[in-house]
Parts: structure tokens; C-alpha cells; sequence
């Protein structure tokens, strides 16, 4: 977000707190999160053959690499999803589809928001 246009001039000393990321994180709590509520979660795994490579087999990565992990057909449609009270915390609860022996997995996920 430091480099979109609303923070992108601003730097660690011009503010309160004296850390943008701090500051970004206060605004987004003061302006943005009472007008949103969690609408749900979009989880995406792509996984990969151990066999074919050589990895660790308990190691999953979160990926930025959105282009080859983004994809319908890697999308998990079997999650469950448990928020807080007031939201302010989610926790997503999933089986892994394939054996843990012979895959481990990149995975991204996307949050859908509604306007309260």
C-alpha cells in the first residue's frame, strides 16, 4: 500500500507514530473495517509431486506467484470458516485432498468483504 497513491508521498517521520506501517494499519482500522463485515474466503492450493522434485515434504508456501496458482480448477471448495464474534478474527479449517507422503502445496487465498 506505500506505494499507491494515498501513501506514496508520505514518509516514516511525517507521522504520528512515526512508521508508516503502523499508520496505514490505524487508518485502515479507524476508516475502512467498521464499514466492511468478512463475507467469506476464497482458498487456492496447487499442489506438488514430491516425487518430481526435490522438496520438504511438510513445507506448504504461500505463493505470490498468483498467475499459476489463481486459477478455478485450484480452488478448494470444501473449507470451513469460523469468525469471531465481532470478526475481527476468521479461521479456515480444510483437508488437504491429496497425501502429505507424496505432496505438499502452494497456496494464495483472496477475503470477499460486504458493505455494511
Amino acid at each position: 500500500m506505500k506505494e499507491s497513491r494515498t501513501f506514496e508521498g508520505i514518509r516514516s517521520g511525517m507521522t504520528s507514530k512515526k512508521n508508516v506501517d503502523t499508520s496505514i494499519r490505524e487508518y485502515i482500522e479507524k476508516n475502512v473495517l467498521n464499514r466492511y463485515r468478512f463475507d467469506s474466503v476464497r482458498l487456492y492450493i496447487k499442489y506438488n509431486d514430491l516425487r518430481r522434485q526435490i522438496a520438504l515434504r511438510y513445507k506448504n508456501n504461500w505463493t505470490t506467484n498468483v498467475d499459476q496458482i489463481y486459477l478455478e480448477q485450484n480452488r478448494l471448495k470444501k473449507i470451513e470458516t469460523q469468525t469471531s464474534f465481532d470478526y475481527s478474527s476468521l479461521k479456515i479449517n480444510f483437508g488437504q485432498e491429496r497425501t502429505s507422503e507424496l505432496y505438499n502445496f502452494d497456496y494464495y487465498y483472496t477475503t470477499l468483504w460486504k458493505k455494511i
